[in-house]
C-alpha cells in the first residue's frame, strides 16, 4: 500500500488522559508504524513545547487561554498560532481526520482542509449530547452542535463513528454513514498481555472490584458505591478500588475515605491502571454518559477481568452476549448488586466471561486490524 500523509485534529492530549486521547495517540502511532506520514494537531493545555516528535509522528500544540479552557479549549490567535497554522497549511496531506464535531480544533481543521481542497473525515466519539448542569448553557450548546454539524454537512465532509451506536446518533443530525473506525488496543499491549496467565496474578483470598475513569456523576460511580456497600456487608474478602479524578472526587473522599474496603487511588498512569487490572477480578462500568466505545472496557478484556457494564455507546458491540460480560441497566443500584453477587457466587462463569472477552479484544479490537480496515476503505 502506498505511503500516505494524514493530518489528525483532536482537542486534548497527554498528559490529559481520556478515551479520545488514547484513541488518537494509538491511531496516529499505528498509521506511522505502517509507513504513513502523520501530523497530529492538538491544543497546548499544559504550556509545553509547541512542536514535538512522538512515536514516529509530529505533534503540533495550538496555544489556548488555559484558565478558561478546562472543557472546551478556546484558541489564542497569537504569533505562535499563525506559525503553526502555516505549518499545517504547507503540509500536503492526503486526508484530514477530525475527532469529534464540536471542538474548535475540528472547526479549524475543516476550514484549512477545505481551503486546501483536501478529503476530510470526521470521527464521531459520542452517542448523545454531553450534558451540562446549567440548563441555559446546555440549551445553547445543543443549538451550537446542530448549527456546526449543518455547516460540516454543507461542506461535504465524510463521517464515521467509533461504533455503530455513534453512527445511530449521527442519524439525529441527518447523517447516514456505515463507516466505523473502532476504538482498540495497541499492538504493543496486545503482545504484552495476550499470553497473560491470570491465575498466578490474582489473590485467591480477596475479590477485587475496580472502577477506572473520570469521576463524573454521569459515569455512574455513585450507583456502584451504593451497591458495593450493600454487597460487602456480609463479606470480609471483597474490596472496591476507584481510579480517577473529577467532579465527584471530594464527595467520595468525604463519604468513603474511612471505609477500609473502598480505596480511592486517584489518577494513575495507564501502566499503573493495567497493573491493577491484572491483579483484579471485576471491572464495573456503570456509566450513563454518552460513550462512543469505552477504552476501559477493552482494557478490562485485555487483562482478563470480568466486566459488568451498562450498554452505553458501543458496549454491546463488544459484550455481544452473556458469554463476554454481564450487562446492567443504567441508574440501577439493584442491577449492579445482582451482578456483583452473581460474579461472587459463580467464579467459573466469571473466568469464562473474562477469557472470552480477552480473546475477542485481541482478535478484533487491535489497532493493526482497525487501521488496516481504515486504509482499505479510504483507498477503495
Amino acid at each position: 500500500m502506498n505511503k500516505q500523509k494524514f493530518i489528525i485534529f483532536s482537542s486534548f492530549f497527554f498528559p490529559y488522559i481520556g478515551g479520545i486521547e488514547k484513541y488518537v495517540y494509538n491511531f496516529s502511532k499505528e498509521l506511522a508504524r505502517q509507513g504513513n506520514d502523520v501530523l497530529l494537531v492538538v491544543t497546548n493545555h499544559n504550556n509545553s513545547n509547541l512542536i514535538e516528535n512522538l512515536s514516529g509522528f509530529k505533534l503540533l500544540k495550538l496555544p489556548i487561554f488555559s484558565k478558561i479552557s478546562q472543557r472546551f479549549p478556546i484558541l489564542k490567535f497569537n504569533t505562535n498560532f499563525w506559525k503553526l497554522v502555516k505549518i499545517i497549511m504547507d503540509y500536503d496531506a492526503d486526508y484530514y481526520i477530525l475527532n469529534t464535531r464540536f471542538f474548535i480544533t475540528s472547526i479549524l481543521g475543516c476550514i484549512i482542509g477545505k481551503l486546501n481542497n483536501k478529503k476530510i473525515l470526521i470521527i464521531e466519539h459520542g452517542s448523545g449530547f454531553v450534558e451540562i448542569d446549567n440548563k441555559l448553557l446546555f440549551g445553547i450548546y445543543k443549538i451550537y452542535e446542530r448549527v456546526i454539524t449543518n455547516i460540516y454537512k454543507m461542506s461535504g465532509v465524510e463521517f464515521a463513528g467509533v461504533s455503530n451506536k455513534c453512527n445511530e446518533w449521527l442519524l439525529n443530525f441527518g447523517i447516514k454513514t456505515n463507516k466505523i473506525v473502532y476504538n482498540g488496543i495497541s499492538n504493543s499491549k496486545i503482545l504484552e498481555y495476550q499470553s497473560l496467565d491470570k491465575d498466578n496474578k490474582v489473590s485467591i483470598d480477596i475479590l477485587k472490584v475496580v472502577f477506572a475513569g473520570r469521576l463524573l456523576r454521569s459515569k455512574g460511580i455513585r450507583y456502584l458505591v451504593d451497591a458495593f456497600e450493600i454487597f460487602s456487608k456480609d463479606k470480609a474478602n471483597v474490596e472496591l478500588l476507584i481510579i480517577g479524578k473529577g467532579e465527584m472526587t471530594n464527595e467520595l473522599m468525604n463519604n468513603y475515605s474511612n471505609n477500609p474496603r473502598i480505596k480511592l487511588l486517584g489518577e494513575l498512569s495507564n501502566k499503573a491502571v493495567l497493573d491493577i487490572f491484572v491483579g483484579a477480578n471485576i471491572v464495573v462500568i456503570p456509566s450513563y454518559y454518552p460513550e462512543g466505545l469505552p477504552t476501559v472496557l477493552l482494557e478490562a478484556g485485555l487483562t482478563k477481568c470480568a466486566v459488568i457494564s451498562t450498554s452505553q455507546g458501543g458496549t454491546n458491540e463488544v459484550l455481544k452476549s452473556n458469554k463476554y460480560g454481564y450487562t446492567i441497566a443504567p441508574h440501577s443500584t439493584e442491577d449492579i448488586l445482582l451482578a456483583l453477587n452473581y460474579m461472587y457466587n459463580n467464579p467459573d462463569k466469571r473466568k469464562e466471561m473474562a477469557d472470552n472477552l480477552h480473546q475477542l479484544v485481541i482478535n478484533q479490537f487491535n489497532w493493526q486490524t482497525i487501521t488496516n480496515n481504515f486504509l482499505k476503505y479510504i483507498n477503495s
